[in-house]
């Protein structure tokens, strides 16, 4: 990793809230990966998680095929959680459009 995508990951790792994150494109490219190691069919589902509320909330999110339920749902955001108050672990999504396309990428 070169350049302007170990800057991302340097600056995820920065980020103290977070244990996992990852950056991904809408045509399921990821482009940096801090410990989440999504599989494809994830990163699918995430791609494809602001066409469908019903089946997003209802299924929930997965990630390394430990379940996250979804409780809200406000784009650009969906988020949720799994676990309980003492053992519990947050989840969310996020989707924007850079200003700059990476690598290559149209937008």
């Amino acid at each position: 990793m070169e350049g302007q995508n170990q800057e991302l990951l340097n600056k995820l790792k920065q980020e103290r809230d977070w244990h996992h994150s990852a950056i991904i494109t809408d045509s399921e490219k990821v482009i940096v990966d801090n410990g989440c190691n999504l599989k494809p069919d994830e990163i699918k589902f995430f791609v494809n998680a602001y066409q469908d509320r019903d089946t997003t909330v209802g299924e929930g999110f997965f990630v390394n095929d430990v379940h996250f339920d979804v409780h809200r749902f406000h784009p650009p955001l969906i988020y949720g959680r799994r676990g309980g108050p003492d053992d519990g672990e947050g989840i969310a999504l996020c989707r924007f459009k850079p200003k700059e396309a990476v690598e290559g990428e149209t937008y």
